[in-house]
């Protein structure tokens, strides 16, 4: 460990931090001897310091890209303190804005959409199409068996065509068969919808989506008023 003396200049705060600074480049993945370009100690409170951290703009001396590290701080001596480093994820948090009800229905559905945003965000365009075309493609099979288990085995080895033919809700077939051409368009060399994109295909999917838990919502309720 090596021995830094920080300070917070909002509050006229110094630290002793003894921490391990990273060796390996996040950019260019090579073992490297950080340079220090800058740090600071956050925090407002020192009647709280196990809030504080110690964060460092650190800069790769192989490719010259930034980076930052942050180090949760514990152990607190005379002025001195241990940091720990805190492995932040390298994207922001995924929040998919879908009712619960369709989760207990189709908990495959949210696992194959949420990869698909992934690789959306990551800018991998010509692959992320295909992730929403399969997420849907669960979705409409485990909403047909959850409410016609009988069929439960026909409905999983039968094209999703054949699918969306048996779904009751016009507005739910005409939703998932646009979402479903605009998903095949993701994997052929030729669009047959060169006006619409993926934007148009999660759409589809949303709105799908909210006339699937109208219709349980529904026969939930039909079923409560029936006993």
């Amino acid at each position: 460990m090596q021995l830094y003396s920080m300070k917070n200049p909002e509050i006229n705060f110094h630290l002793d931090v003894n921490c391990d600074l990273p060796n390996t480049c996040p950019y260019c993945n090579l073992i490297i001897r950080p340079i220090n370009k800058h740090d600071f100690l956050s925090g407002r409170d020192i009647d709280f310091l196990r809030d504080f951290r110690a964060v460092f703009l650190l800069q790769c001396p192989a490719c010259n890209e930034f980076f930052t590290s942050i180090f949760a701080l514990e152990n607190f001596g005379i002025n001195e303190a241990i940091g720990t480093l805190i492995d932040y994820p390298k994207r922001p948090l995924i929040k998919i804005d879908f009712p619960e009800e369709i989760k207990s229905v189709s908990p495959s559905f949210f696992k194959i959409y949420e990869q698909a945003l992934i690789a959306e965000l990551e800018g991998l365009d010509s692959i992320c199409g295909l992730g929403f075309r399969k997420a849907l493609e669960f979705l409409i099979k485990d909403y047909l068996i959850f409410v016609t288990p009988e069929l439960g085995e026909t409905i999983k080895s039968e094209a999703l065509g054949k699918s969306i033919n048996r779904i009751d809700n016009e507005q739910i077939q005409t939703l998932a068969r646009a979402a479903t051409w605009l998903g095949n368009d993701e994997a052929h060399y030729v669009r047959k919808h060169s006006d619409k994109s993926i934007k148009h295909m999660k759409a589809f999917i949303k709105v799908a989506i909210s006339y699937i838990w109208t219709e349980l919502t529904l026969k939930e309720a039909i079923e409560l008023t029936n006993r």
